[in-house]
């Protein structure tokens, strides 16, 4: 088992961590990127993909690294993952892209992050919703006002 604590120079260090979270990555599904994503880590997750990991890969229920953010609502990450080339309309095993994730915290800058990037605010998942469908019933208002201003359809039915 390599151990990547025991080398002194950092670029030595490099190729070995890089086999760790590849190994890590394939045995479990998560990344690494996942894994510091999640603990909101912006200094790592920044290091981390300045390591090439790749920002859109996907654990065993098709999460990516932007789903984690689009739950967690950190918005710091969310915009480095942007930045990133990270692609935010991947939908997860369920069909549901960030946008149908990040309503529930009502955080508006990473809703509004979201939208921007997005290619269709009105994506559906599996149940035909669209975010506006989840938002509205649970009373997240923010997350209505700024889902419709980014031009949600509020005439789709399920």
């Amino acid at each position: 088992m390599e151990d990547w604590t025991k080398l002194d120079d950092p670029i030595e260090r490099r190729p070995v961590q890089n086999r760790i979270a590849q190994r890590n990555y394939k045995s479990c599904g998560r990344s690494v990127l996942h894994v510091t994503v999640e603990r909101k880590n912006l200094s790592i997750a920044s290091l981390v993909i300045e390591q090439w990991v790749p920002v859109d890969a996907r654990d065993d229920r098709g999460l990516s690294a932007v789903h984690t953010t689009a739950e967690n609502g950190s918005y710091p990450i969310a915009e480095l993952l942007s930045r990133s080339g990270a692609e935010v309309d991947q939908a997860d095993v369920s069909g549901q892209t960030p946008l149908h994730i990040a309503w529930r915290l009502g955080a508006v800058a990473l809703l509004e992050l979201l939208i921007g990037e997005t290619r269709d605010v009105d994506a559906r998942d599996e149940e035909k919703s669209m975010a506006l469908h989840h938002a509205v019933p649970n009373n997240q208002e923010d997350a209505v006002r700024v889902l419709v201003g980014g031009g949600a359809d509020v005439n789709l039915t399920k």
